[in-house]
């Protein structure tokens, strides 16, 4: 029996697609543990009219990072989370700016430096700045201000001189100088060696 959610999988059961105008979503790697939070509508509008459905069941977001990781890693490597539902236009848009903002999508990092989201602006705001990144760093140095920091997944890596390595994918392409579709499809075990290194079991 085929999902009439296509893809997606949403937490709080069944619904009715022409109640709602669109959803905020979170589709995670699995591989990385890197997330993407955006919006889609369920439906074409013309002149203020529904006309028909939009391609939702089937949409894996318009980030090129993500949706070159997808073809890298294939579909099954993610999870793809209808994370809430909306019924008007403005209170889609609103809160998907919201999230955006409360979940730190353009200036959390993991234990290596690397950021977890692959997000890369805000509305108008496009990255942060090295200031205000700063500040958000300090911020969230707080004692009193408790933020939850995913946990990063990390491998370990074998070269073939016998060099060993313990990384999230993304510190991994950093400090050797790698390509991150390489590497992500090593961890993936759909490909055994880039540039002389493997997975260690």
């Amino acid at each position: 029996m085929s999902n009439p959610l296509g893809h997606w999988t949403y937490p709080e059961g069944s619904f009715d697609v022409d109640n709602y105008f669109g959803f905020i979503y979170i589709i995670t790697n699995k591989v990385s543990g890197k997330k993407y939070l955006g919006r889609k509508f369920f439906h074409v509008h013309q002149k203020r009219k529904r006309v028909r459905q939009s391609n939702w069941k089937i949409y894996t977001g318009s980030c090129k990072p993500l949706t070159e990781d997808i073809k890298a890693l294939g579909k099954s490597k993610f999870t793809f989370e209808i994370y809430r539902l909306y019924k008007t236009r403005g209170g889609l848009s609103y809160f998907e700016t919201y999230h955006l903002c409360v979940k730190d999508t353009l200036t959390e990092r993991d234990i290596n430096g690397e950021r977890t989201w692959y997000n890369g602006n805000i509305g108008a705001v496009r990255w942060i700045s090295p200031v205000e990144e700063a500040e958000a760093d300090r911020y969230i140095s707080d004692p009193s201000v408790v933020i939850y920091k995913p946990a990063v997944k990390v491998y370990k890596f074998t070269h073939k001189d016998g060099t060993f390595a313990e990384f999230s994918p993304e510190a991994m392409v950093k400090a050797y100088k790698l390509n991150l579709p390489s590497v992500l499809k090593l961890v993936a075990g759909s490909q055994k060696t880039h540039k002389g290194w493997t997975i260690s079991i």
